[in-house]
């Protein structure tokens, strides 16, 4: 039997948490109603916006003769364009988790 300090709880008491427990039950089922399963739906965005960045950033080599020949101009150039990518890269990536 649940006590309160020291003392055996009324059954006032008793309906009152069991009510209370009841609630909070109800609410936390409601909470997991209204979602819906949207949550899911982002997740598969930000995966796919995640596959096409980092391919993007990661393949940058193969492409830089490409560009270099494409824009007549030097290989460090070219390479100056890919280094910022990156660093832009993971420098928004800070503001991005806010």
């Amino acid at each position: 039997m649940p006590q309160r300090n020291g003392k055996p709880a009324t059954a006032a008491e008793n309906g009152r948490a069991a009510s209370h427990r009841e609630e909070e039950e109800e609410e936390h089922h409601e909470a997991l109603e209204r979602d819906g399963g949207y949550g899911w739906v982002i997740v598969a965005a930000v995966f796919l916006i995640h596959v096409i960045v980092d391919g993007i950033s990661f393949t940058f080599g193969v492409f830089s003769k490409s560009f270099k020949d494409y824009f007549e101009t030097t290989e460090s150039k070219v390479s100056l364009v890919g280094s910022l990518q990156a660093g832009v890269y993971l420098l928004v990536c800070e503001c991005s988790s806010i």
